[in-house]
């Protein structure tokens, strides 16, 4: 069976089964422990504990994806200094003139921006702000400075009023998720790696090039049962949560289906594997219990104007002392309508392998300090890759050439590095 699933499908069924052995034979760490995945999460939803960052940021994995700054307790979470705020719709970088903003412990975001992203119909007239789309027949409205805004003409109490910043109405970001049915992540950066708000919406937005546009899937199940023997404060914890993108290609309607085909068949198989743990618990095992999750989200990056990937980013748990985060790559001509290999960039009789080792040692070389944990690789998956900003960025998940605490490792190998080896539309001149 483990023969017919994807490489990364293949990675986290072995980690399963060596989690399960570990739970056996009396491994370290307490299922349930603080740290480990199981606390329900904001918009009735288990949140995703150690949702990855955004692919290229570096990141520690498992840990938490703070939402305070989203809400009431925002002081905690937000970051000292000027660290920038970045926001996500649907996987992809939003681009504004005017940035999220951190205040009064909330995040406030442009209105126009991501309301225009959507398809809305962005209004304003003498402090009245609406948005409004005839197809989804939702309107909703605020006053700037009114703690009060309507939702097709309900009224819903904000957390804190709307305020103008440089000519921009700026809104909650809670609120504008929930009007909007959405979902809203946050990951606190540092000086380096900006803060990052994602908001997953079921509504298509287009993906940076105007070739395509995703919406979001969300589904989740969430069982608390009492624990017995592995379980922590006598809870168990057992659930999934997915934030899976669906794929529009105007003129390519069958990649647009192979791919969310795929994407469902990972969540289907998750999904069959938590389930199947809850009837274990209930029916059959009633007195060894443990925690056990799946999560997903996923981030959308755009290597040229025809280039684009979408890495799914999951993270398993399945007992012991911490989980496993993961990515899968999809990685995208959107001109040929193909999904791409690695091998289709390249000029036939090429030694792909032995071209992007050397890059690797060069770039370890080249920065010691950025590689300082980081063994050589000696192998390469010729399925972690994916495209940004003009370069191919290989990966390895945490424990491939380095210790977990370390993450992913990513190299990063500019495309006009490879020009020599590659069919001429993927050189990067």
């Amino acid at each position: 069976m483990i023969k017919a699933l994807n490489p990364s499908l293949k990675k986290r069924t072995a980690f399963i089964l060596s989690a399960v052995l570990l739970l056996a034979l009396g491994g370290p760490g307490v299922p349930g422990a603080k740290g480990a995945p199981g606390a329900p999460g904001a918009l009735g939803a288990p949140r995703v504990p150690g949702a990855p960052r955004v692919p290229g940021a570096p990141r520690v994995p498992g840990a938490p994806a703070a939402l305070g700054a989203l809400g009431a307790t925002a002081a905690a979470a937000a970051a000292p200094g000027d660290v920038a705020t970045e926001i996500y719709l649907n996987g992809s970088l939003l681009v504004s003139d005017v940035p999220p903003v951190l205040k009064d412990g909330r995040t406030f975001v442009p209105v126009r921006v991501i309301g225009e992203a959507l398809g809305y119909e962005v209004g304003y007239d003498d402090g009245l702000v609406t948005l409004r789309h005839a197809a989804l027949a939702t309107d909703i409205a605020m006053t700037v400075g009114d703690p009060t805004a309507y939702v097709n003409g309900l009224p819903v109490e904000l957390s804190a009023p709307t305020y103008i910043e440089n000519g921009r109405t700026m809104a909650p970001v809670r609120f504008l998720s929930e009007a909007l049915e959405s979902r809203v992540d946050w990951l606190e950066g540092d000086d380096s790696v900006p803060n990052k708000v994602s908001v997953f919406c079921p509504y298509p937005a287009d993906v940076p090039g105007g070739k395509a546009r995703i919406a979001s899937r969300i589904e989740s199940q969430y069982w608390e049962l009492e624990a017995g023997d592995f379980g922590f404060n006598g809870i168990a914890n057992i659930y999934y949560d997915f934030c899976m993108p669906v794929l529009t290609i105007p003129g390519n309607e069958a990649l647009a289906q192979t791919l969310n085909d795929s994407f469902a068949e990972m969540a289907l198989f998750a999904k069959s594997e938590m389930e199947n743990i809850y009837n274990e618990q209930t029916k059959e095992a009633p007195d060894d219990r443990y925690s056990a999750s799946e999560t997903y989200n996923y981030s959308v990056a755009r290597g040229s104007g025809h280039l684009i990937s979408i890495i799914i980013e999951g993270y398993s748990y399945y007992g012991g002392a911490h989980g496993m985060p993961y990515w899968t790559s999809f990685n995208v001509d959107l001109d040929l309508g193909k999904k791409l290999a690695l091998a289709d960039l390249f000029l036939p009789d090429v030694d792909i392998s032995g071209i992007l080792h050397q890059r690797m040692r060069d770039l370890m070389n080249a920065r010691p300090d950025e590689y300082e944990d980081v063994d050589e690789p000696h192998h390469l998956d010729v399925s972690a890759f994916y495209f940004q900003d003009g370069d191919l960025v290989l990966y390895y998940h945490p424990y491939d050439i380095s210790f977990y605490a370390r993450g992913f490792v990513e190299f990063r190998i500019p495309l006009s590095s490879l020009s020599p080896h590659l069919h001429e539309r993927y050189r990067m001149n």
